[in-house]
């Protein structure tokens, strides 16, 4: 049976699709309307960006972005009669941040999605993730696919579950210096190499890591971090990308020093966690597929909890 609806912060149910939500920021541009609200979701509260009326589509980001990441995307599926919907997700900016860490394992997210598109009005959406919006983006294309019709990935293509869990994996890769997936599994350690200059960090993670601006082809020096050392003694420096002005980069780092990076962080720490809930690939029903417990309606994998 399904759940009641949520609420926004208005105290006004979302069943319906409105225009304007008591405590919504609505920004007007010619003929551009963008609204930005929060809904809560069992005690979890989403910042979202919307633009447009018609079919939902659902905007996952990866790390370290916000849902801000969009507001190229935004405007245009608007324009192509599509409801578009960028979320903060669970952790980043002006979303719920939980403290512990197992509130950002995959399935908590893929829950978070489908209770969105409900808060929304909707019954179905197509859904697109970037970075470890991707893998958000699948999980939640797998797990409930009577929710979210279509999905794409950007960056990220789809792994289903390996072998070996996830940081015994990592663990091998760098001879001696570790993967950053590594290095950024004990939770304070890269929080504190960040955290004394958000935007100076930010700068050299995005330069470092962007095509027009990286090191020299096939350098992979900021995904591994030496002992000793920090993963930003690895960055490049020089100019912005071309798709990040120094506005934008204020944006990023003022998201960042409000919110802290844990919440996006504790993504990482929970890739063991979600190797120890999911079940191969192929165990999953081909037309629906569904390998997890959390999900409403979902079996439950012998042997996890």
């Amino acid at each position: 049976m399904r759940s009641a609806r949520p609420k926004d912060t208005s105290g006004r149910s979302c069943r319906k699709r409105k225009r304007v939500w008591g405590g919504s920021v609505a920004r007007l541009t010619l003929a551009r309307v963008t609204i930005q609200r929060s809904v809560l979701l069992d005690g979890v509260r989403l910042r979202v960006t919307e633009e447009g009326d018609g079919p939902l589509v659902l905007l996952s980001h990866g790390f370290p972005e916000t849902a801000y990441s969009w507001r190229w995307q935004l405007p245009a599926l608007a324009a192509a009669g599509y409801q578009a919907v960028a979320v903060d997700v669970r952790g980043y900016g002006r979303s719920s941040k939980p403290v512990d860490v197992a509130e950002y394992r995959m399935t908590r997210l893929v829950n978070d999605n489908v209770a969105l598109v409900h808060a929304l009005g909707a019954d179905t959406a197509a859904i697109i993730g970037h970075d470890w919006g991707s893998p958000i983006a699948a999980n939640s294309a797998l797990l409930a696919a009577d929710v979210f019709t279509s999905v794409a990935m950007l960056s990220v293509p789809y792994a289903p579950r390996g072998g070996p869990r996830p940081t015994e994996v990592f663990a091998q890769i760098g001879e001696g210096a570790d993967f950053y997936v590594s290095y950024f599994q004990l939770p304070g350690v890269i929080e504190a190499e960040i955290e004394p200059d958000v935007g100076g960090w930010l700068r050299g993670f995005y330069t470092s890591l962007s095509g027009d601006t990286m090191p020299v082809h096939g350098s992979d020096a900021a995904f591994f971090v030496a002992p000793g050392t920090r993963m930003s003694d690895g960055f490049t420096t020089g100019n912005l990308p071309a798709w990040l002005s120094e506005a934008d980069l204020d944006v990023y780092a003022g998201d960042f020093e409000r919110s802290g990076f844990s919440g996006g962080l504790n993504r990482y720490r929970n890739v063991d966690r979600d190797w120890r809930i999911s079940l191969p690939t192929t165990e999953c029903p081909s037309r629906s597929p569904r390998c997890s417990s959390e999900v409403p309606g979902t079996p439950r994998p012998p042997g996890t909890s």
